[in-house]
């Protein structure tokens, strides 16, 4: 499975990035993960490509916990979604699905490295 994280940020601490960066590593045993950060919404917008799956990450969307997020991304692989875009708090038209990972609102560089973890795990 393709996977792909994208966030519009200008600044994400290097602590952050790191860790996020640690969880894309260890997930490469089971798949691609890519880490894609943008200076505003409009350019993140403009590289959602059609064909992939993508989910708003906010904290107005389903709670998701770890095993609803397994079980999220085990029924799209069955339903032949390769492809998934989790797109971290830019309001979107039209998502395919919306979730959160918390009802605090997190800062991006902390969204980053939770979903990451969260995806690894």
């Amino acid at each position: 499975m393709h996977l792909q994280i994208l966030a519009a940020a200008e600044v994400v601490p290097t602590f952050y990035r790191e860790a996020a960066e640690e969880y894309r590593k260890r997930f490469s045993r089971y798949g691609s993960l890519t880490l894609s950060l943008f200076r505003d919404e409009t350019a993140l917008r403009r590289a959602l490509l059609p064909g992939r799956f993508v989910v708003s990450v906010s904290r107005t969307g389903r709670p998701t916990g770890s095993e609803e997020l397994a079980a999220l991304l085990r029924d799209l692989g069955l339903a032949g979604h390769s492809a998934v875009d989790f797109v971290l708090d830019v309001p979107l038209e039209d998502p395919a699905d919306r979730i959160a990972l918390s009802h605090f609102p997190l800062e991006t560089g902390l969204a980053l490295t939770v979903l990451s973890e969260q995806l690894y795990r």
